[in-house]
């Protein structure tokens, strides 16, 4: 049967599309559009232009040869290594990493395997290769090999530089600094280059006491192990050098020997080793990047704010709300979108941002160029938000009049289907009661003549019976004169014999009634059986007329029945009336989207006020007067009249 609940099953489902975390599929999305990005080759020459497209592609570039740098030093003990450009660091490194080295034919230590990506590269002479911060993990020990402080590879790297290297060491649970000086750069200018190296150190640390959570590591050097503190007190003013004073006094200096043929020490490595381990660990709160960047121009890192800032909102906004791919969702799923983007956006946007790697190395170091952009993005995006929810409420109405179009043709086809059935049946059922009454009055007519027989039949026995008792009492009479007779010819007989004849005769006419009698009494039983046999036609007309009176009475219950179905049939046309009336009336919701988007617009209005975003909801509250005095108009009443504007006098 065709129902109600039928018809809304098969014609107008809602399928509940249900997203398991719309959070992790978005930072998914993003991850894998940032890895099918095709990566730019960086060359890593000289770039002195700051912008957006250098700053990232340096940061991107390195952080997929190092993939792991960006948290690796994070609540960790590490060892910087610290030195001018040429100083021997990633050899240093190499070497006390355990890696494969060997004695080229300039009596350089270089990489047996040059390929090795698991060790630090190895420049030649006054060419370095540490652009960017690196680190190796050799034991129980982390190894951070910092630029060198002279390595001038443009403004963009320097920056970029900076901050890796305030992010390194402010993230590290503590750091113990290894300086790294070559005996040529000792004996050339006296030193001179590592008091620069010194002053520099102590500019990126201010207010830190360097010489005692730190040591010395002399490369290239031709002195006896032995010697060297006395050769660095000979060639060195120390007494200008007070932290160089304190390693030799406190024996915190070691070395690492020019090599002899082909052979590299390795004595030497586990006694640097040690005075690595011995050397004391010293949590850095705070690193002044002004010791490896000069900047001039902050206006360049507000421009390179805007643009990630607008990346990553545009591809946010690219994957949750596709125009195109949103009218193809149902009402549910549509519902679910523009109700995450007025409770979860923000806070998306807001991981995405904390989640990228150039906001997170540039922030620290320049927090209110970061506050003004991300405060320019989020009035900038709450116009955007306001159009996207409006286009959703937009795609919702019409998915709804299209629904409801599709219900009421479905309901009016089914009810015409209904109404035919039903006409079918009732046209039937009229022919079977109108065949059933015209065999009820030929019973009756029949059943008629059988009563009209019958009573007929009553008559002639009536008359039977009336002349039987006229024979009987006759026979009756007749038996008494025959009796008188006897008994007077018994009296007489003796006396009278002349009587005999008379007697004789009498006695014949005594036969003759007799006889008469006896025919008669045969007519009376064979009257009696036709009477009897006429009752029980009579009683079998009666039962007959009984079988077809109920006949009669179930044909004329289904004929009321089939009536019960037909006005049944109108009363749900008239049902299914209202009910389009009623899905007609959902059109007339559109006059309600003034109260929802009040409603959405004091809820996104919260959401930004917890958020902490009070641009946003004073942006909301503008916005509210508008919705607000277009309530009033509607409804006939002023703008302080409105049920929520105690609500909304309390938004900032």
């Amino acid at each position: 049967m065709i129902t109600k609940e039928n018809i809304l099953n098969t014609i107008a489902p809602r399928v509940i599309v249900m997203k398991k975390n719309l959070k992790v599929l978005i930072s998914s999305a993003l991850v894998t559009v940032n890895f099918l990005i095709p990566q730019k080759t960086f060359s890593m020459e000289e770039v002195d232009q700051v912008d957006h497209h250098t700053v990232k592609a340096i940061i991107e570039t390195h952080l997929t040869n190092n993939p792991n740098l960006l948290n690796s030093s994070k609540d960790k003990d590490i060892v910087v290594f610290l030195g001018n450009t040429g100083a021997g660091k990633s050899t240093l490194i190499n070497y006390l990493s355990g890696k494969e080295l060997e004695v080229n034919r300039f009596n350089h230590i270089i990489l047996k395997d040059p390929n090795d990506l698991s060790a630090m590269a190895i420049g030649v002479g006054h060419d370095s290769k540490t652009f960017l911060p690196g680190f190796i993990q050799a034991g129980d020990l982390l190894f951070y090999d910092l630029p060198g402080f002279k390595d001038t590879r443009g403004t963009a790297t320097s920056l970029v530089n900076a901050c890796f290297i305030k992010r390194i060491i402010e993230n590290a649970k503590s750091a113990t600094l290894v300086f790294v000086v070559g005996m040529g750069q000792v004996n050339s200018d006296r030193a001179d280059s590592f008091k620069v190296l010194l002053r520099q150190a102590e500019q990126l640390l201010p207010n830190q006491p360097i010489e005692y959570f730190s040591s010395l590591v002399v490369t290239q050097s031709d002195q006896e192990s032995d010697d060297l503190s006395a050769y660095l007190t000979e060639v060195v003013d120390v007494t200008q050098i007070p932290t160089l004073d304190f390693w030799i006094k406190n024996q915190k200096i070691a070395q690492v020997s020019k090599p002899k043929g082909k052979n590299i020490d390795q004595n030497e490595r586990e006694n640097i080793l040690r005075l690595i381990q011995g050397t004391n660990y010293n949590k850095i709160q705070s690193i002044n990047i002004g010791a490896t960047y000069r900047h001039k121009d902050q206006n360049n890192i507000k421009d390179i704010y805007d643009r990630e800032i607008a990346d990553i909102v545009n591809q946010l906004i690219n994957i949750s709300f596709d125009l195109n791919s949103l009218s193809s969702l149902d009402i549910t799923a549509l519902e679910t979108n523009k109700q995450y983007l007025q409770n979860s956006f923000f806070q998306d946007v807001s991981s995405a941002l904390e989640s990228s790697p150039l906001i997170q190395l540039l922030r620290p170091i320049s927090k209110g160029i970061y506050k003004s952009a991300r405060g320019k993005m989020e009035r900038n995006l709450f116009h955007r938000l306001i159009n996207i929810s409006a286009e959703i409420s937009n795609i919702i109405r019409e998915q709804e009049r299209r629904e409801a179009r599709e219900l009421y043709e479905a309901l009016v086809q089914a009810e015409n289907d209904r109404r035919g059935e039903a006409e079918a049946r009732y046209r039937n059922e009229e022919s079977r009661r109108v065949q059933a009454e015209g065999q009820v009055v030929t019973l009756q007519q029949d059943l008629q003549a059988e009563v009209t027989k019958n009573t007929q039949n009553a008559i002639q026995i009536a008359t039977l019976q009336q002349s039987l008792q006229h024979e009987t009492t006759r026979y009756n009479q007749a038996a008494a004169q025959v009796t008188t007779l006897q008994q007077d010819i018994q009296a007489d007989i003796a006396q009278n014999t002349q009587n005999a004849i008379q007697i004789a005769t009498l006695q014949q006419s005594l036969q003759h009634e007799t006889a008469r009698y006896t025919q008669a009494t045969a007519q009376i039983a064979t009257l009696q059986q036709g009477l009897q046999t006429e009752i029980s036609n009579k009683h079998q007309a009666n039962i007959q007329v009984a079988t077809l009176q109920g006949s009669l009475n179930a044909e004329t219950k289904r004929c009321k029945e089939v009536e019960d179905k037909f006005t049944s049939v109108r009363n749900s046309e008239e049902q299914y009336k209202r009910l389009f009336n009623e899905s007609s009336n959902t059109v007339t919701r559109v006059e309600n989207d003034i109260d929802k988007k009040i409603s959405d617009l004091f809820q996104l209005a919260h959401s930004g006020e917890r958020s902490g975003l009070t641009d946003l909801a004073r942006q909301c509250r503008i916005r509210l007067v508008d919705l607000m005095r277009v309530w009033a108009t509607l409804h006939g009443r002023t703008f302080e009249s409105h049920p929520r504007h105690a609500e909304w006098d309390k938004l900032p």
